[in-house]
Order: structure tokens, then sequence, then C-alpha cells
């Protein structure tokens, strides 16, 4: 999907059970057929196209979320009571709620993040009475199979020749770059990555493009950094990153957590978006004003408030980054930057 329409994209309701399906499938050995297969079809061809489509999971409740129930069109033979008991089952475990939207790339990863790596207590009532059955798969090993791969067939990953064409291309393209364009928080990254390290230490690795910006603001301090909204040139090479769409979903909902902090490193520089500096200043700002990676990848307490809030540094650790630490003492071996600065710089 291109970048003009993306804001007016077509959602599509899905029962819960469906996308458990769909992994299930994903690992099946042989030809068996799940029920509601053409279905399931067109599901997994909508998401293969776009994997940003936004799905809303839809359950039959009595509760004050009945305003999304979608009936029983789509029950599978099992019984009515083990239909709605598995797409509540699924929520719950998920701590989703009826009629959530997400994007399908993040609603599958949350599957297997923190969610549902198995069937039990799922697509088995456990007792086997008439009126709860199992689903026939449940003891077929393909949903632990499908969850295994990553759900890599419901979700392509850019193929690893394009990943190593991009790196070599991109981190050619910046040593003639007169402007870096960055992310906010991304100035954050850079220095946790690079620490203390001298630069003849540096492993490039082929994922990012972080150890060959900190490699140029080192040898030109004076080089401008222009604050970029979203993903910028540490990006390009990335696995989870789409040239298609310009979006990151490396993990489960990355933009939503990236973006935040990107606002709190703004907020906390007095800068905006679009502003440009030299390294050097833009550093001296960043270790002056920031001194610690709890302020704004801890989100100033390192608490995981849930899945998609998740704390780099870890959950409940005020230390934060040592690395970022060993950055700000050092200056990142920029030079011009103030080494351990304790003030704010004017």
């Amino acid at each position: 999907m291109s970048k003009k329409n993306m804001d007016v994209q077509k959602i599509i309701n899905v029962r819960p059970y469906q996308i458990m399906c769909l992994i299930c499938r994903s690992g099946r050995q042989n030809e068996d057929v799940y029920y509601f297969e053409k279905s399931l079809n067109m599901l997994q061809k909508a998401i293969k196209k776009d994997p940003y489509t936004p799905l809303m999971l839809r359950c039959n409740v009595e509760s004050t979320f009945r305003f999304q129930n979608p009936g029983h069109r789509h029950d599978t033979p099992e019984g009515k009571l083990f239909n709605i008991c598995r797409d509540l089952s699924i929520i719950q475990k998920l701590g989703l709620l009826p009629g959530s939207i997400m994007p399908a790339i993040d609603l599958i990863r949350r599957f297997s993040i923190d969610g549902i790596n198995n069937t039990d207590g799922i697509c088995s009532s456990g007792n086997g009475t008439a009126s709860c059955k199992s689903c026939k798969f449940v003891k077929s090993g393909n949903y632990e199979r499908g969850i295994k791969t990553g759900c890599d067939s419901l979700i392509q990953s850019r193929p690893e020749n394009e990943l190593s064409a991009c790196k070599k291309n991109t981190s050619k393209k910046l040593c003639n770059k007169k402007c870096l364009h960055i992310r906010p928080h991304h100035l954050l990254c850079l220095a946790c990555t690079a620490g203390d390290k001298k630069t003849e230490d540096f492993t490039y690795v082929k994922g990012t493009n972080i150890f060959e910006v900190v490699e140029l603001c080192r040898n030109n301090p004076e080089i401008l950094i222009k604050l970029n909204q979203g993903p910028d040139m540490i990006c390009a090479p990335c696995p989870g990153y789409s040239p298609d769409t310009g979006l990151c979903a490396k993990s489960f909902c990355i933009g939503l957590r990236d973006q935040k902090k990107d606002i709190d490193v703004l907020h906390a520089i007095g800068l905006n978006y679009g502003d440009m500096l030299p390294a050097y200043k833009l550093f001296n700002l960043i270790f002056a004003k920031i001194s610690s990676t709890v302020q704004i990848c801890g989100f100033g307490n390192a608490v995981k408030t849930g899945p998609a809030w998740r704390i780099c540094s870890g959950e409940n650790n005020l230390d934060g980054s040592p690395e970022f630490k060993k950055a700000r003492k050092t200056g990142l071996m920029i030079p011009g930057v103030n080494t351990n600065s304790q003030s704010e710089i004017k």
C-alpha cells in the first residue's frame, strides 16, 4: 500500500479464533481443510497484500461490548458455548477487548509476544461434553509449529539480498551527506549502542546504520543533524522497515513507543521536528538535558504498562542504560561535546 492511501484503509472484521486458525493452518504438514477455508484464504490474501491492514476483533458477548457482536454465521461446529468461550479466551490472554482494532502485523505478533504459544485451554473445553467440544486440530501440533516460525508465511519479511544491498548502498551514500536526518530518540540509540567504544572497535551490523552515523559525527562534529519525524537514515537496512510505506514494524507496536520517545526527547531539549543543529551542539543538548534513558525510554518510571510499551533498558530498572551513561561521560567521543555534563547547555 502506498503512503498516500494509508489513511483510508478499510477495516476488516475478524473473529479472534480466525487469526489463531491462520497461524495454526500455517503450521500444517498436509492439506487438512479448516472450517471456513474460503474466508481464511481471503483474510490471508488481504494481510499478505498489506500487513498494515487494520483488523477489528469481534466476538459474541452479553456485556456492554455487545455493540460489536458479529453473530454466529462463522461459528465452527463444536458448539455455541465453545465458540463464545474460545473467542473470549483468546482476547483475555491477549489482554484485549471486543471491538479492538489493530494492524494485522501487530495483532499476529501479539499472539507470540507474551501471548498465546499453544492451544491449551483455548481450543479444547477440557471435558469434551456434547455442548462444548474440542477443535479437531487441537492435538495436531499445527498451531505450535505455526507460532514457532514467527508467522513468516503470513507476514513476509524483506529478502536478505535486498537488505544486504540496501545496507551497502545507504552506508556508502551516508559518507557524502552534509546533513543527517535522524529521528530524536535515535540520538539516544546512537549513545547506547556506541557507549565508550572507540571507532576502531565498532562492529558494523547489517540491519542498521547506527555505527556509520556515530563515525560521521566523530569525523565531522559540525555535520548538521535534522530532527526527522519517523524512520530515518538509520532505519533503511532494517528488516522491520518498509520502504514502500516508510513505516517501522520491527516489533509489536514499535511505532507507538518510538513516537512517544521522539516527542519526549524534543520536549527535553526544547526543539521540534525539522530543527537542525551541528552534531556536537545537538549532543551537548542531549547529554545536558537527559541524564538517564529512564527519562525517555523508560517513560519516566521504567514501568511497563502493557506489551506495546516495552522498556528498552529493562522493566523497573531505574538505573537506565549503562552504555548511555558511558557515552554521556565521554561525550560519545565527538569533538566539542562536553563530557559528563551535569548543567544545561545554553
